[in-house]
Order: structure tokens, then C-alpha cells, then sequence
């Protein structure tokens, strides 16, 4: 069976599955006039709660088949949002809503597929509101901050970067938005001026892993693998709670041809987030490249469940029909 082909020829662009959203609004006489709508990666069935800046949960919605939902609210603001899954509450991303721009749309997994290139070329995730921002940021520059976060969510990334450049004018120091600012200009293909925002951030924060990681994945799509491998290791030991680092990780050492630790990065992505569909579809690919049949037909078959709509579907089950042709002449021959 040629294993190399079946590695890297399948698309890894997936497609959001948009469904209905059960929506849960807490009465009041005062209309709703904001609203936030988002993905959940294709999870359906999940609780996806917004908290205003004391906590408190103001609005939630279940996941509808396609991992959408929709929570609307009375009053502007900052708020968060997180969901509910094995018991425990997990907070993802913030989002601000005004009179000026009442709507926002939230992907709030994040996490990007690589397109499907030999070897496949990662591109850098903008993680929008990677935190908490600091107090010290003066209001205008976080309010622009705010404007590029939700231009970029529509994929106006010129508005973005436009607000992005001045929020950082305003305030040389203000680490989140230089990261994404840095990862816009990786997505014009400016990657020498994403280069010096990213090491001028990571000078202003060394612990800050968001950086890093953005600065080894452009290490590494211009093949500087030494250091790339720096950069997302350094990535890793200050974001361990992120699956993202080891992911990329596992993408390095299969450009290296080192497919043994490319499943240990992708396996650690998986542990830390077990629905990380892409992940799962590289760690099957590094199997079957070792000749996993089975733990490769497992990770495919999941990836699969997870992500039945996904672009590269079709050609994923053709692979697993492959596999399933390969182990029963295998077993034939026993």
C-alpha cells in the first residue's frame, strides 16, 4: 500500500457545519439589542455560556448540529465566553459589544487546518483576544483592539489591520495586539514585518506563548526548522493548557521524517484537547506512514465522526476503504 501517497493527499481544509442553535435568554423588559453567534469546531450538543466582567452568566445557547449558536443580550459591554463540558466550566475567548457594532461572531476553537501542500505549509491561527488584556492599555487602543477583533471575525482583515496598527501606536506595549497584528501580516504574506512585531513581542513578554508559537510556525514555513523548533517547544513550556504547540510540533517532525515523535505531538494534542479533529486526522496519517493499520484506522474513523461534513470527508473514507482492502489481504495471508 503506498502509505506516502495516502499521508499527505487528502485536503485538510474543513468545512463549519452551521445548524440551529437552542437558545436560553434570561427575561427582562429591556429588549435584546446585542448578539453574539459563533462556532463550536462542529461540536453539537454543547453549552455555551457569556459572562459578564463580574462572572456572572448573562446568556447561553446549546450547539446545534453544526457547532453554531446564538446568545443575545440587553446591555453592552465586555464579556466572556465559555462553555460547559465534562462538569467543568472553561472560559475560551472574550468579545465586546457596543451600539456601534452590536453583533459579533466568534469561532472559538480557533484552531485552523493546515492546507494541503508537500510538506504541508502551516499557516499561523489568529487567536483573537488571546487574554485578558492589561490593565495598563489606554481605553482607545482597547477599544480599537475591540473594532480589529470583530472586523477580523467577518474577514475584514484590512479594517483589522488598519485598527490593529494604530491600537499599537497608541500603546507600544500592548502584547495582544502585536501577536495579531503579527498574524495578519503572516496572512498578506509580509512575513519579514510579521517577524520583527513577533521577536518585539516576545522581548516586551518572554512568557507570553502566543508569540512563540506564531514566530515558530513562520520559522518553520520558511523551512528554518532549528529554530522553529525553539520557538514552539518554547511555545509549549509556557502554554502547556494549549494544544496548539504540540500539534505543530507533531507537523515539524513529519517534515523531518520523524514519524515516531510526530505521533507522541499529536497524541499530547489530543490529550489536552481530545476533539481536535485535525490532529486526529495527522496522528492516523503518521500511523498508517508506520504502518498502524489499525490505530490508523481508528484516529480516521474519529476524525470522521467528528468531522463528517468536512471538505477531505470523500477522500478520507477512500482511505479507509484502503485500509480495510490492506488488513483483509493481510489477514488472508496469515
Amino acid at each position: 500500500m503506498r502509505t506516502t501517497g495516502i499521508l499527505w493527499g487528502a485536503a485538510l481544509l474543513l468545512c463549519a457545519v452551521l445548524g440551529a442553535a437552542e437558545q436560553k435568554d434570561i427575561r427582562s423588559e429591556t429588549p435584546l439589542r446585542f448578539s453574539v453567534t459563533g462556532t463550536l469546531g462542529g461540536e453539537p450538543n454543547t453549552e455555551v455560556l457569556l459572562l459578564d466582567e463580574s462572572g456572572s452568566v448573562v446568556g447561553s445557547a446549546v450547539t446545534g448540529s453544526g457547532g453554531r449558536f446564538l446568545i443575545q443580550v440587553r446591555q453592552e459591554g465586555h464579556y466572556r465566553l465559555a462553555i460547559r463540558r465534562n462538569g467543568g466550566l472553561y472560559t475560551l475567548d472574550d468579545v465586546a459589544l457596543d451600539s456601534a457594532e452590536p453583533n459579533a461572531f466568534v469561532n472559538l476553537t480557533g484552531l485552523r487546518p493546515l492546507p494541503s501542500l508537500e510538506p504541508p505549509r502551516p499557516r499561523a491561527d489568529v487567536v483573537i483576544s488571546a487574554g485578558r488584556l492589561s490593565e495598563k492599555v489606554p481605553g482607545k487602543a482597547r477599544r480599537l483592539y475591540d473594532q480589529a477583533t470583530r472586523r477580523a471575525a467577518r474577514g475584514d482583515e484590512a479594517g483589522a489591520l488598519e485598527r490593529l496598527e494604530e491600537a499599537t501606536r497608541l500603546a507600544p506595549n500592548f502584547l495582544e495586539a502585536l501577536n495579531d497584528l503579527s498574524v495578519l501580516y503572516m496572512r498578506r504574506q509580509d512575513p519579514a514585518r510579521a517577524e520583527v512585531i513577533l521577536r518585539r513581542a516576545i522581548a516586551l513578554d518572554a512568557s507570553s506563548w502566543r508569540p512563540h508559537l506564531n514566530l515558530g510556525i513562520l520559522l518553520l514555513h520558511q523551512k528554518k526548522y532549528a529554530e522553529a523548533q525553539q520557538e514552539l517547544e518554547s511555545a509549549q513550556r509556557q502554554g502547556p493548557a494549549s494544544p496548539l504547540p504540540p500539534f505543530h510540533l507533531g507537523v515539524l517532525h513529519v517534515i523531518q521524517g520523524d514519524g515516531k515523535r510526530a505521533e507522541t505531538c499529536f497524541s499530547r494534542a489530543l490529550e489536552i484537547e481530545p476533539r481536535f479533529p485535525t490532529a486526529q486526522l495527522y496522528r492516523g496519517y503518521a500511523r498508517l506512514q508506520a504502518g498502524q493499520l489499525q490505530a490508523a484506522r481508528s484516529d480516521l474513523a474519529a476524525y470522521l465522526e467528528q468531522a463528517p461534513q468536512a471538505a477531505n470527508a470523500a477522500d478520507v473514507r477512500r482511505r479507509l476503504e484502503e485500509i480495510d482492502r490492506t488488513m483483509l489481504l493481510q489477514s488472508g495471508r496469515r
